[in-house]
């Protein structure tokens, strides 16, 4: 199904991109490569074939050309000689349309298949097709080969090698139904080390300001592309956070200089097989660039989940605290608890593994006993006021309220959905020693409330029954755990790492 505004996210990416680097071409070059040398602007064609790396062979040999600083520096005999490049490495023409617009998105990742990786038995680009371009080229410029035959005579080396490479990656992935997926996430890595492609230099991965717009827009876009539901929703909302996740560990990372790109395709590839490199995980060696692993997985979460979707993103590192086993995770282990000191945060965990600090409590300070935070779905003024000891409060809440729902653009709730109006007040209470703790109660919510905390015992799940007078039967039934595990509270004294769990969101306190 095509997106209802009629811009697939490959278009908008592609949009994006040209328009990026049209608009910063004057400040500073968009890129580090041989294609910077071009007369004219960049066009969005030319963004399009970087993604889908079908002219590879052309874009390894300008490279490596610029890389040897070879290109003739008198104008127009570097315009002639590009030129040249083009006609005889180029396996998609500039007036060879991808047809982008037209494919239906479900084709779109095929396009992509065929030169991830390159050489191999669907590709654009084969060895037989390459002979003949250099044939062709060196019909076309004789004194200049002459000149440069070391130079030439070690790209097609590397071509030759790298085409290997690939080939024998194809085959150690498989022909299985995530193949293609693998494949990319080997590839990757190694082509942002080598800067294979114009594309993994652009400076535009740097562009804090520009990136956030880019992923506003593709979100938007994947949210067009089929009927709303708040799977699809929190699926898109994961993407979002883990591409500034993954820009934020790239830029954290840019003052590491160091450099790959003097290694081949597969000494790379090896070096990072060694070092157990994952986009997963990264690698603990010092001899990779920190830079990598960030750059990688924003390059990954922008081009690879545009072409994919956003389901494939990499990089959110929190679990998704929808189940009771992902939840505790999180949690601090508390053998030896006792009063809570100093400062305590109240954290809200989004289904997409984002974690935003609520508010922040300095308990040292506190004198008295009072009301601290409600947590609902939404404020209404006019909604009858829960049965609590600090009613007289919850009619000029403020900022004490906080709201558990989360809508998307279109303004549709994906989270907080199940949750009361008034659902749990967090109350600072005085115990009889004078020390601050803080209280939970659950505020007659339709769907309860359960705090799970993990200590060197095992897991504990504090459940309340709420107005519909859940047992620790139903409780267990729901949190899918044995019935030893609830226990039946309608206060709870919190402690750090106790995790909240309301209908539809999450909170907790460190």
């Amino acid at each position: 199904m095509e997106p209802k505004s009629g811009r697939k996210p490959i278009n908008v990416l592609t949009e994006y991109l040209t328009s990026w680097i049209r608009a910063n071409s004057e400040e500073a070059l968009p890129f580090d490569s041989f294609e910077n040398l071009k007369p004219g602007r960049v066009a969005q064609k030319n963004v399009e074939r970087w993604i889908f790396n079908c002219n590879y062979a052309y874009n390894r040999m300008g490279g490596i050309f610029y890389d040897r600083n070879i290109f003739p520096q008198d104008p127009g005999e570097r315009a002639k000689l590009i030129r040249s490049l083009d006609r005889a490495f180029k396996s998609i023409s500039d007036n060879t349309p991808l047809d982008l617009r037209s494919k239906p998105s479900e084709s779109v990742p095929y396009e992509l298949s065929k030169d991830w990786p390159p050489f191999t038995k669907n590709s654009r680009n084969t060895l037989e097709r390459f002979d003949d371009s250099l044939e062709q080229f060196r019909v076309e410029n004789p004194a200049f080969c002459d000149q440069h035959a070391d130079a030439l005579a070690s790209a097609e080396a590397a071509i030759r090698e790298e085409a290997s490479y690939y080939t024998l990656i194809e085959e150690e992935v498989g022909d299985g139904s995530r193949a293609f997926v693998t494949t990319c996430r080997a590839l990757l890595p190694i082509w942002c080390a080598k800067e294979i492609n114009p594309l993994v230099t652009l400076l535009f991965w740097n562009d804090e300001d520009a990136l956030a717009e880019l992923v506003d827009e593709l979100a938007s876009s994947f949210s067009a592309q089929r009927d709303f539901d708040a799977s699809h929703a929190r699926t898109i909302e994961t993407w979002h956070d883990a591409t500034l996740q993954a820009q934020a560990l790239y830029i954290d990372n840019l003052d590491d200089d160091a450099t790959l790109t003097t290694l081949s395709v597969p000494e790379i590839g090896r070096l990072l097989a060694s070092a157990d490199f994952s986009l997963d995980h990264g690698s603990s060696t010092e001899t990779l660039p920190r830079w990598l692993l960030g750059k990688a997985r924003l390059i990954w979460n922008i081009i690879i989940c545009t072409v994919l979707g956003p389901k494939e993103a990499i990089g959110s590192t929190i679990p998704n605290r929808s189940s009771t086993a992902e939840a505790t995770y999180a949690a601090r282990p508390s053998c030896c608890p006792g009063r809570l000191t100093g400062e305590v945060l109240l954290r809200r965990r989004y289904g997409s593994g984002r974690v935003v600090t609520v508010d922040r409590l300095i308990l040292d300070t506190v004198c008295s006993s009072g009301l601290w935070r409600v947590i609902g779905s939404h404020y209404d003024a006019h909604a009858p006021l829960p049965n609590s000891a600090y009613r007289a409060q919850f009619v000029t809440l403020g900022a004490s309220f906080v709201a558990s729902e989360v809508h998307d653009s279109a303004g549709k709730t994906i989270e907080g959905t199940g949750d009361s109006r008034f659902h749990l007040e967090l109350a600072i209470e005085m115990d009889t020693h004078k020390h601050a703790r803080v209280v939970a109660r659950d505020l007659d919510s339709k769907n309860g409330t359960c705090v799970l905390r993990s200590s060197c015992t095992g897991l504990t799940c504090f459940a309340f029954p709420g107005r519909r007078h859940l047992s620790a039967d139903d409780w267990a039934g729901r949190l899918n755990v044995s019935v030893e595990r609830i226990r039946m509270v309608n206060e709870l004294t919190l402690e750090r790492g106790d995790i909240i769990q309301l209908a539809d969101s999450c909170f907790e306190l460190i």
